[in-house]
């Protein structure tokens, strides 16, 4: 079991979602959260909790319109210290906001339009960005609509360009989309199990997979590339990415009734897993071993289907979201304090096949310093007894009384006793010796 000071608390609960949310997205270091539904989108500065204020362009008003009703919400945060806010609607707008530091507030600064204006299919599904945090100055995102299109564009502070547009057959059943590392984009069907990877720079097909699970409402993949984990309705799934074999099921609550809808996010260095349920709660998971480590309690209850995480180096946050269609919803923001992940692998380099129990590793630093003595000690051999008379010469020059009376009638003493007498000595001449 774990410890309460391993678990998360509240630490925020966020009013004024007037609908369902559909997503929550946590910016870089968690400086803000933005939650999107058909009431628009919101956004929170979690230094104090305080709502921020949108441009008119991307706040509801009755009557509702599907340009202001947004799906998806990713962010991206610049070098030049520039937070990114990328919003796409039900019709297919989509909409870069920037925060300015000076007004403190968000600005509209590029907005492309749907390629079909009024025409169900633009609805913008999915997204996914290749960093949240840019390395460099061009950061890339990943749109897919309803209709099977996909869009993959880069954005630098000049503006956004198209890197390739393309159509799916729309038996694919299009779902979620994501960034693999080297930047090509995975694309999964919601229905039939198909899996594609698109190139990053044409949009061809570089591979194409139909085993994969069913439902696949939502999916994240890991940073190495080496599974895949997919909500199936009622359970997450784990599957490897190279030849979608099975791994692993992260088991959910019995209740089902919205069952390709339910977020999952990593969490703190993908060691957690984060779920969405039907059933009033969030789910974290041990990613290793399937258990489940906490339920994260949604007061409302009802349907909890969006969620999001943000690991920073001290601090780990976790927001949950109501998502029942015509009900209020509130966030609920959970933190929890630890210590700063420690690098083994940056003290000793440990052959691949090698896998030490998580226990054991804290210990593996104090075996060091013997480690390094005993090398000493083979290296300076023929002079040890020299330097071991030196170092006890020192120490019987600063404490002769204390040193005195042990060396006395120790073993081998004879030696040391004459050594002591000799310190001694040097003590009076020195005239540091005390008065008896």
């Amino acid at each position: 079991m774990f410890s309460r000071n391993q678990l998360y608390k509240t630490t925020a609960t966020l009013e004024g979602c007037p609908n369902a949310v559909t997503s929550l997205s946590f910016s870089a270091e968690a400086r803000f959260i933005v939650a999107t539904g058909d009431f628009g989108a919101k956004v929170w500065d979690t230094s104090n909790m305080s709502e921020v204020a949108l441009p008119p362009k991307v706040t509801q008003r009755e009557p509702k319109q599907p340009k202001r009703a947004f799906q998806v919400a990713s962010w991206m945060y610049f070098s030049s210290k520039i937070h990114v806010l990328i919003l796409g609607s039900v019709r297919g707008d989509i909409y870069l906001l920037s925060w300015s530091n000076v007004e403190s507030a968000f600005q509209v600064f590029r907005a492309l339009l749907p390629c079909t204006p009024g025409d169900q299919g633009s609805q913008v599904v999915a997204m996914d960005v290749f960093e949240t945090v840019v390395t460099n100055k061009t950061g890339y995102f990943v749109t897919a609509t309803l209709d099977g299109h996909i869009h993959l564009r880069s954005l630098t502070t000049a503006g956004t360009q198209t890197i390739f547009s393309i159509q799916l057959d729309k038996s694919f059943n299009l779902g979620p989309v994501r960034f693999g590392k080297t930047r090509d984009v995975y694309v999964f069907g919601t229905i039939g199990g198909g899996i594609m990877c698109l190139d990053r720079a044409t949009g061809e097909i570089r591979e194409s997979h139909t085993r994969g699970p069913v439902p696949m409402g939502t999916v994240i993949i890991g940073r190495s590339e080496s599974l895949f984990v997919a909500g199936t309705g009622q359970d997450f799934q784990a599957y490897r990415l190279q030849d979608i074999v099975y791994r692993q099921t992260y088991t959910g609550p019995g209740r089902l009734i919205a069952p390709i809808s339910k977020d999952i996010v990593f969490a703190e260095e993908e060691t957690i897993l984060v779920g969405g349920t039907d059933s009033g709660m969030a789910i974290v998971y041990d990613t290793q071993s399937g258990k489940v480590i906490q339920t994260l309690q949604y007061p409302r209850g009802g349907l909890v289907q969006s969620v999001a995480s943000c690991t920073l180096k001290n601090t780990c946050f976790i927001a949950i979201a109501g998502s029942i269609l015509d009900h209020p919803s509130d966030i609920l923001i959970f933190k929890k304090h630890r210590k700063a992940p420690t690098n083994i692998s940056g003290l000793i380099s440990y052959p691949t096949f090698v896998k030490l129990p998580k226990t054991a590793r804290p210990y593996i630093r104090w075996l060091i310093w013997p480690v390094i003595f005993a090398i000493f000690y083979v290296l300076t051999n023929s002079y040890f007894y020299e330097i071991k008379s030196m170092i006890c010469a020192i120490v019987i020059v600063v404490q002769p009384e204390r040193m005195g009376a042990r060396l006395r009638g120790s073993v081998g003493g004879s030696e040391a006793w004459e050594l002591w007498l000799a310190a001694r000595s040097f003590r009076s001449v020195m005239g540091l010796q005390r008065s008896y």
